[in-house]
C-alpha cells in the first residue's frame, strides 16, 4: 500500500496531463471525492483548478458567453440538496437573510420532494436540463455563460465538485466584477473551490485550524451555524432514576476510534440509572459491532435504531429529559439545539471541537461526565449560544459580507478553548474507495493496487449491493 501523497501525485499528474479535458474532469472528480470520503492529509489542490480553467479558456470564445447582466443580482450554487442533514438546512437559512430571494442552480440531480421544499426559500430554481452529464464541455461553458450575469455568486456545493468549480472560474473571466463566496459546511475534508474564492465563510474553530492547511486566497469570516429558536429553554429539574436518556447521529458518529469511544459513558448511565432507558438513534443494530457487548448486557433498556419517522423521532426526544452528544464525532448543531430546547445536555470532549458554545459543558472522561451531570442554568452560556447560533447575529455577519464587505473574526475560536487534534480524521491510507469509481477503470485499478484487501472486498460488496438494489427499484 501506498501513502496519499504518493496517490495524490500520481492522479493529479493524470488529470494535468491528460489531453482529453473529460477524462482530466473525470480523474478529478475522483480524486475529490477519495480525498474527501477517506479524510486524506490533503484539503485543497489549487494547481488543479487553476489548470483546468486555463484549458477551458482556451476552448472557449468569451465573447460569445458575455451576456447582459442584471447588477446586484446574487445566485446561490448548491450540488445536491438532501432531505435531511444540515448542509442543506444552512443554505436555506442563509438564503432568507437576503434582501431579496436569490435565484438557486443546482448542478446535480436531487428529489422532486426536496426541490418543491426549496421553492419556499428562493425566487427560481434552475437545473442544467437538456445537457447531458457526460458532455462535460457543453455543461460547464453553459454554467459560466448564467454564473456571469450574476454579481455574487453563493457556493454550497460538494467537495468533489469540480465542475461548477471550472464554470465559476471561467465566470470570473467573463464577469470581472463577480465575487464568489464560498460556504464551508464540510470544514473538516478536502474541498474544490479554494482557488475561485473571494470570501471565505468559516462555522467553527476546527474549520479555521484545518484552513491553515489550505491555500487560501481568499478573505475569511466567521458566519457560524444559526439554529431556530425564540428563547433557549431553563432546565433545572434533576437527574433521576427513570429518565429518557437519547443520542442521535450517523452511525460513523459512534464509532471509537484512536482510543476515543462513547461506550464507556453509555454504560456508566445504565450502571447509575438502572431504572432509565439509552435510546442510539442512527445505529445500525447489525452492522455496528461497537455497540454488540452493551446491547447483550443491557438488552432491553439499551435501545439501538437504525433511524425513526421524524415524528416519531420529534415525539422521542420530547420525552427524553437528557440528550448526550455523539462521540468521537460530534453532532454538530444537534446538541446545541437539544440544550435550546430544555435538555439536560452531556457529553465527552471530542477531538474535533469548536461547532457551539454547548461544548464548554462536556468533559474529559466519564468519570468528570458522571460527577457532574449538568444542572445548567448558565446565562453566560445562554448569552454566547446566541451571539453564535442566533438567527439575529448569523443574519449580521452574512449580510455584513455580503453586502458591506466587512468581515468577522472566528467567534467560536474566542470563546472555546481549544484542546483538540485537528487530524484526528486524516488517514494516511485508503481506507475506502469511493462507490463513484467505475470497476473497470484505470484509476479504479490504481486504488485497489494500492489498498488493502478488505478496502478492495469492501468496495466490491459495496457496488454489487447498490446495483441490486439500483435493479430492484426500477421494477
Amino acid at each position: 500500500m501506498r501513502d496519499f501523497k504518493y496517490i495524490i501525485n500520481y492522479i493529479t499528474n493524470k488529470i494535468l496531463k491528460e489531453d482529453n479535458i473529460a477524462k482530466s474532469i473525470q480523474y478529478a472528480e475522483i480524486l475529490g471525492d477519495l480525498l474527501r470520503t477517506n479524510n486524506a492529509p490533503c484539503y485543497s489542490i489549487n494547481i488543479i483548478e487553476e489548470n483546468l480553467i486555463k484549458r477551458f479558456l482556451s476552448l472557449c470564445d468569451i465573447q460569445k458567453l458575455d451576456e447582459k447582466r442584471s447588477a446586484g443580482d446574487i445566485g446561490f450554487i448548491i450540488s445536491e440538496a438532501f432531505e435531511r442533514g444540515g448542509h442543506t438546512r444552512l443554505m436555506e437559512k442563509l438564503a432568507t437573510y437576503l434582501d431579496n430571494k436569490p435565484v438557486l442552480f443546482m448542478t446535480r440531480q436531487s428529489k422532486p420532494s426536496v426541490i418543491l421544499r426549496l421553492t419556499s426559500y428562493f425566487s427560481a430554481i434552475k437545473t442544467f436540463e437538456g445537457v447531458s452529464a457526460t458532455d462535460y464541455e457543453q455543461r460547464i461553458i453553459k454554467q459560466a455563460a448564467v454564473y456571469s450575469q450574476y454579481d455574487k455568486l453563493v457556493l454550497n456545493i460538494h467537495p468533489d465538485d469540480i465542475q461548477a468549480v471550472i464554470a465559476v472560474g471561467i465566470a470570473k473571466h467573463i464577469n470581472t466584477g463577480l465575487k464568489v463566496y464560498f460556504v464551508n459546511h464540510a470544514d473538516h475534508c478536502f474541498t474544490y473551490g479554494t482557488f475561485i474564492s473571494d470570501v471565505w465563510f468559516e462555522i467553527s474553530s476546527l474549520g479555521k485550524i484545518i484552513d491553515q492547511k489550505r491555500d487560501l486566497p481568499s478573505t475569511k469570516s466567521f458566519l457560524g451555524i444559526p439554529i431556530a429558536y425564540d428563547v433557549i429553554c431553563e432546565n433545572n429539574h434533576p437527574i433521576v432514576d427513570g429518565d429518557l436518556f437519547i443520542t442521535a447521529g450517523t452511525a460513523i458518529k459512534f464509532k471509537p476510534k484512536k482510543g476515543y469511544s462513547l461506550l464507556g459513558l453509555i454504560e456508566e448511565i445504565l450502571i447509575k440509572f438502572p431504572d432509565s432507558l439509552v435510546y442510539v438513534v442512527g445505529c445500525r443494530p447489525f452492522i455496528d459491532y461497537w455497540w454488540w457487548p452493551l446491547k447483550l448486557r443491557y438488552y432491553k433498556r439499551l435501545i439501538l435504531k437504525k433511524s425513526l419517522p421524524y415524528d416519531r423521532y420529534v415525539s422521542l426526544t420530547s420525552k427524553a429529559k437528557v440528550y448526550i452528544d455523539s462521540h468521537p464525532y460530534p453532532g454538530g448543531t444537534a446538541f446545541a439545539e437539544q440544550f435550546i430546547a430544555g435538555k439536560k445536555c452531556i457529553g465527552l470532549k471530542s477531538p474535533l471541537q469548536g461547532y457551539s458554545p454547548v461544548e464548554l459543558v462536556k468533559h474529559n472522561t466519564v468519570d468528570a461526565a458522571m460527577n457532574d451531570l449538568p444542572n445548567y442554568s448558565n446565562t453566560n452560556l445562554n448569552m454566547l449560544i446566541d451571539q453564535v447560533h442566533s438567527s439575529s447575529y448569523v443574519k449580521k455577519r452574512f449580510c455584513d459580507a455580503i453586502y458591506n464587505s466587512i468581515y468577522h473574526d472566528n467567534l467560536c475560536d474566542k470563546i472555546i478553548p481549544w484542546d483538540g487534534d485537528a487530524s484526528f480524521l486524516e488517514n494516511d491510507e485508503i481506507v475506502r474507495i469511493p462507490r463513484s469509481c467505475n470497476i473497470i477503470s484505470s484509476t479504479t485499478l490504481f486504488l485497489i493496487v494500492h489498498s488493502s484487501p478488505m478496502v478492495t472486498i469492501l468496495f466490491f460488496a459495496e457496488k454489487m449491493y447498490f446495483t441490486i438494489k439500483n435493479l430492484l427499484g426500477k421494477r
